[in-house]
């Protein structure tokens, strides 16, 4: 499943700049698109935490740019994403088991551009709603949110080709909808490339 999750990105990435400039008129195709993968867990921040749940992530990213000032922009992100997952479902257990999680997340990202717009700094703040297949047993399995906060850094490799490489956090609870709720929280690091739009 996550061999078709990456080859439906990957051929999204090469298909949709055909349509870009027809969808652009219509405001409906983003500025920038990409492919974020990174990996998390609790001892990525130094969390000092009993349970165990690390996490792979494979993110679709859309940009659209809401706002552009001389060194600055701010810009809509919509992030798509598959992500699987290992985890221990009690505690004081040793043995772990896998899962995965499907949703989408949406932000808010500020860019500070410099080196001649070669290069941005940015932050962003993003939630969602998610599926989970299994969590620790301090969180119910099923429907949950996900709340992230990342600053990044996006290089120009070439025209229209961006390195984009993010640090962060993440937090997944299910905001008391169901009885367990402790919700659990990840260290990230991530990277991945984006593709400027015609």
């Amino acid at each position: 499943m996550k061999r078709l999750f990456c080859i439906l990105i990957i051929s999204a990435a090469l298909i949709l700049p055909g349509f870009a400039q027809q969808a652009r008129n219509a405001r409906i195709m983003p500025d920038q698109i990409g492919f974020i993968s990174g990996w998390g867990g609790q001892n990525e921040l130094g969390l000092n935490v009993r349970y165990v749940y690390r996490v792979v992530f494979y993110q679709g990213q859309l940009y659209y740019q809401i706002g552009k000032k001389k060194r600055t922009s701010l810009d809509l992100l919509v992030q798509p994403q598959f992500n699987t997952t290992t985890y221990r479902p009690f505690d004081w257990d040793m043995r772990e088991e896998t899962g995965f999680e499907l949703g989408i997340n949406f932000g808010l990202v500020g860019n500070l551009h410099f080196a001649h717009d070669k290069a941005k700094a940015y932050a962003f703040l993003s939630f969602g709603p998610h599926y989970v297949s299994g969590v620790p047993n301090r969180q119910s399995v099923g429907f949950i949110f996900s709340d992230n906060l990342f600053v990044g850094l996006q290089l120009q490799l070439v025209d229209q080709l961006w390195l984009d490489l993010r640090p962060g956090f993440r937090h997944i609870s299910n905001a008391g909808l169901l009885p367990k709720n402790g919700g659990v929280n990840n260290g990230v690091l991530s990277g991945g490339l984006i593709w400027d739009l015609p």
